[in-house]
């Protein structure tokens, strides 16, 4: 019997690293053709030829101005003495606590059909 134990531990931690890496592909670079520079050479100026100089530049045209709001265009304003309302803060992004927990709930939902079959 504490062999089973030990098969569904390597088994739940099997699933739960399958899942991990599933989650993070890593690239592979494809490798380059035979006979081909690693990389391509730069070209030397020739010390005859002269630089181009560049082009002074323009000074940008002033900004334009937005129109003023309009009572067409302007949300309400809120009644004196309160508070206007303020915009509700986005979702903090899903921490690595989370992401592992997810991944242990797959490994174990993905297992569970596995232990039924060994212990029925």
């Amino acid at each position: 019997m504490m062999n089973l134990c030990g098969v569904q531990v390597f088994v739940v931690l099997g699933l739960l690293g399958t899942s991990c890496l599933a989650q993070a592909p890593v690239p592979v670079p494809a490798p380059a053709p035979a006979g081909a520079p690693t990389q391509p050479a730069a070209p030397t100026p020739s010390p005859t030829t002269p630089t181009p100089t560049p082009a002074p530049l323009t000074p940008p045209p002033p900004p334009t101005q937005a129109p003023a709001p309009n009572a067409s265009n302007s949300p309400p304003a809120p009644p004196p003495g309160t508070a206007a309302p303020q915009p509700s803060p986005p979702p903090p992004p899903p921490s690595a606590a989370s992401s592992l927990t997810n991944a242990l709930v797959a490994a174990t939902a993905l297992a569970a059909p596995f232990f039924a079959f060994v212990f029925a």
